[in-house]
């Protein structure tokens, strides 16, 4: 008998995922001792996505977007992104 697959689609909306990732631009920045405003021109951006994102108040962003920002701060993608903590016992 073929196991069925639920796809994240599928399964039960109430309960929280198992991974969530929120964005680290608000440390890196902190680090390299840059402001929002100073990498946004640097980066070729707007002031209010970067802020969105150092807030980690826009839940999607484009490549390009990190792209630009990568390339302004040196640093690879990936350091935009950490784990978030979930506070849920069931995980």
């Amino acid at each position: 008998m073929e196991k069925k697959v639920k796809y994240p689609s599928q399964q039960n909306k109430s309960r929280p995922a198992d991974l969530t990732i929120e964005f680290n631009l608000d440390k890196i920045l902190e680090a390299k001792g840059l402001n929002m405003r100073q990498v946004a021109k640097l980066a070729g951006l707007s002031y209010v996505p970067v802020y969105k994102i150092a807030k980690n108040e826009q839940t999607h962003c484009a490549l390009l977007t990190l792209q630009k920002l990568s390339d302004a701060l040196e640093i690879p993608i990936g350091e935009f992104f950490r784990r978030k903590e979930n506070p849920s016992p069931d995980l």
